[in-house]
């Protein structure tokens, strides 16, 4: 189904009529983006509730546009499993889509809930050859990227990839301190180019309770030409943390920091 500008005026004059709205009596939020340069096609998948206009049930809605304002709903990318004691049972929530290198393939890392009683957070991951059909792997939930570390709270969601310094991918995922101290990122290095296995190296990044309880939709990258990195949290607020990265270690220092 293909979005035109003119559906806003016929549905509703109060719809955005320059981007993608959530289909009436629905909800969407967490927008992850992927740009095929190849079709020069922008794709985006959000967290979706087919159900209702409130935040609940999650899915992966995929749209696409080659211009930013004319959008094609291409549907569900992920649903989560009915069947209980699966690792999305719970629900399918955010993540992010990268072109893996070696095959070409495409993975969707994403934070699954098997169960909201007791409150656990998974990492899955999905396969891809063209991003229009996804299928889940056998090896859900993703061990080593599921290694939450000792000593903080619930929240543990929303996996980002990126290229480190050293040539290797890195996945940063967000948490929370205990105690209401501040959000937290954590760090973590995949282990061969299938971006399934992956090792917990260590606690990314700190903040206080001024940047959120928890961190979601962490993202990590460099600017170029600066020698900076910047790892951007959201909160409520998004906030953004810019300072250097230890390229052997892997130690992110900060040196500035905004909402």
């Amino acid at each position: 189904m293909t979005m035109q500008p003119a559906y806003a005026d016929a549905v509703d004059p109060h719809r955005p009529r320059f981007h993608f709205a959530a289909p009436p009596g629905t909800w969407i939020n967490d927008p992850v983006p992927f740009y095929d340069e190849a079709a020069r096609r922008y794709h985006v998948f959000l967290q979706h509730n087919p159900n209702a206009p409130v935040w609940g049930d999650m899915h992966w809605l995929h749209v696409s546009s080659t211009d930013l304002l004319h959008w094609e709903n291409h549907g569900f990318a992920l649903a989560p499993s009915r069947t209980e004691g699966d690792p999305d049972f719970g629900g399918v929530w955010t993540g992010c889509v990268t072109r893996r290198p070696g095959d070409g393939r495409y993975v969707a890392l994403y934070t699954a809930i098997p169960t909201h009683k007791p409150f656990t957070q998974v990492q899955c991951a999905a396969v891809s050859d063209d991003l229009m059909t996804w299928e889940k792997v056998a090896e859900n939930p993703l061990t080593g990227l599921s290694e939450k570390p000792d000593g903080y709270g619930d929240c543990f969601r929303d996996p980002q990839t990126f290229a480190g310094p050293d040539g290797k991918w890195y996945c940063v995922i967000g948490g929370e301190q205990l105690g209401g101290k501040g959000g937290a990122a954590f760090l973590y290095e995949a282990t061969d180019d299938t971006l399934l296995h992956w090792k917990y190296r260590h606690v990314l990044f700190e903040g206080d309770a001024e940047t959120g309880h928890d961190f979601e939709c962490p993202d990590f990258f460099p600017l170029p030409g600066s020698g900076k990195w910047c790892l951007i949290t959201s909160r409520n607020k998004s906030w953004w943390h810019l300072g250097t990265l230890d390229a052997e270690t892997m130690t992110f220092t900060r040196e500035a920091w905004g909402a």
